[in-house]
């Protein structure tokens, strides 16, 4: 068994998307790999392209006679063989050089590593000029990752030992939406982390994947049937306000060791700290940073920004110290509804259900 990665691409008519697609790949992937293309039905164009590329000895085309769907598909690619890796990989992307060779080596820079996204959100400055985007910003951070919540369906890495642990896509969420993140929460509980590569770009065309399938309305049900067994299953994320003020340091390694674990509970995290370096680095951690002395008022701002949004976007819980505490129940207008837990009285043994009790299933 060698390192190969098997590509899996779901194709569904919309030729135009899946021809620029496989052709970057096979213009821009150096890591070895063969590409499995699972076909759904798709008219005769397709079909007709596809069948061009049985040709390639790196390609091989699965022609279904019905339509087993996004989820079906990609569990019948990760039945295919016995790989060291698999790509999951929708046909509206276009992939940059060096892509699957740098996340192949995030998973070999630390063994918990499991799932992967590379890199595809470009800033709007770069919006007209996507290749100056990867030589400027993705380019120089190659080897470079960082710890994130989910992978994304788009474009993923998976390796073979996380196939083996937890299996494929859960065929509950229908036709898709939320299957990725179910997926990557049963990783993270398997002990796998998900994992940004931020040297490897995919140029992902939002959307189009679904758009071709339904129409808005079923598009809309789907959503909002596969969000709520998702909810009920794995509970909301909540969004947490954290302040780190230098009377925590004693407890730094510990706090660190909570955050982490509600990071990868998929929750949001707020925070604010006097220090040059953060505590975490993580892609569902805002950091902000300030002097101690301009911290209260920042703070102070910080919140009160946060009541006027919609209660949706409020802090489900403050994490803070007891002089930040008592600070905080003092300001006149602060509302009273942010709930405070007190990081110095959090007991060692249950702080993470400490704060996870905050929790809404529904």
């Amino acid at each position: 068994m060698n390192d190969t990665c098997l590509l899996i691409i779901i194709s569904y008519n919309q030729l135009s998307y899946t021809r620029a697609c496989v052709q970057s790949v096979l213009e821009n992937t150096a890591y070895p790999y063969h590409l499995l293309i699972i076909d759904n039905g798709s008219h005769e164009e397709t079909r007709t392209y596809l069948r061009g590329l049985q040709d390639r000895d790196e390609v091989t085309v699965v022609f279904n006679t019905e339509n087993q769907g996004w989820i079906g598909g990609v569990n019948q690619g990760l039945s295919f063989g016995d790989y060291a890796y698999y790509c999951v990989m929708n046909n509206d992307i276009i992939v940059y050089p060096g892509w699957l060779g740098e996340m192949v080596a995030v998973t070999r820079s630390d063994s918990r590593v499991g799932l992967v996204n590379p890199e595809w959100e470009v800033p709007s400055r770069y919006q007209e000029d996507h290749r100056r985007f990867f030589q400027t910003e993705v380019v120089p951070r190659k080897g470079q990752w960082v710890e994130s919540d989910w992978m994304r369906g788009f474009c993923f890495l998976i390796r073979r030992d996380v196939v083996r642990a937890i299996g494929g896509l859960d065929p509950a969420y229908g036709a898709g939406y939320y299957d990725d993140w179910d997926y990557s929460v049963r990783a993270v509980a398997a002990g796998y982390l998900c994992a940004r590569a931020l040297g490897a770009f995919v140029y992902h065309c939002k959307n189009i994947t679904f758009t071709g399938l339904m129409k808005k309305f079923e598009y809309d049900a789907n959503f909002n049937r596969n969000k709520a067994i998702f909810y009920n299953r794995w509970g909301r994320p909540l969004r947490i306000l954290v302040i780190y003020t230098p009377d925590l340091h004693k407890r730094r390694a510990f706090i660190q060791d909570v955050l982490r674990r509600l990071l990868r509970d998929q929750n949001n995290l707020f925070l604010w700290h006097t220090e040059a370096d953060p505590l975490i680095h993580h892609t569902n951690c805002v950091s902000r940073s300030c002097s101690v002395k301009r911290l209260k008022w920042r703070v102070l701002g910080h919140l009160l920004d946060n009541y006027r949004h919609a209660l949706r976007k409020h802090y489900n819980v403050i994490l803070c110290s007891r002089l930040v505490a008592r600070r905080l129940r003092a300001w006149p207008g602060i509302p009273k509804a942010y709930p405070v837990v007190c990081l110095e009285d959090l007991p060692e043994s249950r702080a993470f259900e400490e704060v996870r009790r905050f929790k809404m299933y529904r």
